[in-house]
């Protein structure tokens, strides 16, 4: 196993600190956030795309995931097609610098949609761009997030959009406070996973409240060894949300911190 971090938990560095951060903290790879114009974008020019490869080449940093913001929960058509053609285009700018992975969501999907609608329309969205990137030699990992917070929601989804390059991303968190857990998690995802996202968080009063790894109620340790167990051989990606949370501690402190903490338990 593979330890990253992602971007979403330095807002305020630019490329360059992102990636000599990783190298001197001891990180194998880094997640790039995809939004706006913050660490990479759809937007930047094919020079900007050569040099962000070349940077993290040099350095030997691997972009390990591109995290993108589609959705696919939507009942209507043209929202559905037109998240479909920028998941497509994430995956071009992932096969142009090297990054095997982009991540998207589902979304929440509303209140008067029936599963019976929804269970067809989503994985058929999700076979499209499946098919469109074939070639690409990249995967698009599902997030257990929003409505499709466990894995046994995403694990239906990637069943039923029924085509290799559509796989699985397990971030711990959703499912642990969604009531399932992490062996009930693994057990719908396995055939799928692809990635993961790490973090920990503490329940205070009913509300969650992000902590550093080691500190919160989420079992990461148990979580590690049912990893250990199916010899997951991917990253194990810190996602502080610092972009979220302000208030969390920064990112010169947590990203060591993770860093310390893998190393605690056997990882490195």
């Amino acid at each position: 196993m593979r330890l990253s971090f992602s971007t979403l938990g330095c807002p305020n560095w630019d490329i360059k600190k992102i990636v000599e951060s990783a190298r001197r903290y001891g990180y194998n790879g880094v997640e790039l956030r995809g939004s706006g114009r913050q660490h990479i974008s759809l937007e930047i020019s094919p020079i900007e795309r050569n040099e962000i490869k070349r940077l993290f080449e040099d350095n030997g940093i691997e972009i390990c995931c591109i995290s993108a913001y589609t959705r696919f929960a939507s009942p209507i058509k043209d929202e559905r097609e037109a998240n479909i053609e920028n998941l497509i285009r994430y995956c071009e700018l992932a096969k142009e610098i090297d990054a095997p992975i982009v991540r998207t969501f589902i979304g929440d999907v509303p209140k008067e949609i029936i599963e019976s609608e929804y269970m067809n329309y989503i994985p058929e969205a999700l076979h499209k761009v499946g098919e469109k990137i074939k070639d690409f030699k990249v995967d698009v990992v599902v997030e257990t997030h929003d409505y499709f917070s466990t894995g046994k929601l995403v694990s239906d989804i990637i069943k039923r959009a029924d085509i290799e390059n559509i796989k699985a991303l397990w971030d711990v968190w959703h499912p642990y406070r969604s009531g399932e857990s992490p062996k009930e998690t693994l057990e719908y995802l396995k055939d799928y996973l692809r990635h993961m996202h790490i973090k920990d968080a503490k329940r205070i009063d009913d509300d969650w409240h992000l902590v550093l790894p080691g500190e919160g109620d989420i079992p990461l340790r148990e979580i590690i060894d049912l990893l250990r167990a199916i010899d997951y051989q991917g990253y194990l990606s810190f996602e502080w949300e610092k972009m979220w949370h302000p208030e969390i501690l920064e990112p010169e402190i947590a990203f060591p911190r993770y860093i310390e903490y893998m190393r605690s338990i056997g990882i490195i």
